[in-house]
């Protein structure tokens, strides 16, 4: 994420994620460490554990008043509704909104709006609604006796989706919010069902 706003042109950044000591909060403090290493960003303040939206539009305002250098923000991870209309409400309210980049890890439903209006620039997630299925098919096949991996436990990483357009976004919610299934049952039953086709093994699997 650091590096993909970078490329952007953002150069001075303030961070907001969950409270440390979360697992994903430490992980995505590493991820911040590591691109700002990377790329020569400066990393202005990092926020944790905001879950009302008032302390998020008192944070905006703040970073915005400490920091007229701020090209960029950061939503690494948060618990507070509608974290994303909030930070672009407080950056219009105090005319920043498209000045400042906006990224986020994680997905919602307002996002394609923002990519198209040009006052939110990235984002990354998805990965859970996938997980779920991927994990029941890897465990049906093994229980059906045809598993993908034999005598180990098969270990699969989904990688996270980039957005940066809204008609990306809107590909997003089509297919995985919406009434259409990311996979039908057919390309489930063609491609991820070894009973069916022996040939598919942990490399055509991950494909």
């Amino acid at each position: 994420m650091v590096k993909n706003m970078a490329g952007q042109g953002v150069g001075n950044l303030c961070v907001i994620n969950i409270a440390k000591g979360d697992t994903s909060s430490d992980l995505r403090d590493k991820g911040v460490e590591k691109g700002v290493k990377e790329t020569g960003i400066n990393l202005l303040n990092t926020t944790y554990g905001i879950a009302a939206q008032t302390d998020m539009t008192k944070t905006i305002e703040s970073y915005i008043a400490a920091y007229p250098e701020l090209d960029g923000i950061l939503l690494a991870g948060t618990y507070c509704d509608a974290a994303l209309p909030t930070i672009e409400k407080a950056l219009s309210d105090h005319g920043m909104a498209g000045k400042v980049k906006v990224g986020r890890i994680d997905f919602d439903f307002t996002m394609g709006e923002y990519l198209k209006n040009d006052t939110f620039h990235v984002a990354y997630g998805g990965q859970q609604q996938i997980d779920p299925l991927l994990s029941t098919v890897i465990l049906v096949n093994r229980v059906i006796g045809t598993p993908i991996v034999e005598d180990k436990p098969f270990n699969l990483i989904t990688n996270y989706l980039e957005l940066t357009s809204s008609e990306e976004a809107d590909e997003y919610l089509k297919y995985f919010l919406g009434k259409n299934a990311v996979f039908t049952p057919e390309e489930i039953k063609d491609t991820m069902i070894k009973y069916y086709d022996d040939s598919i093994n942990e490399d055509t699997f991950k494909k």
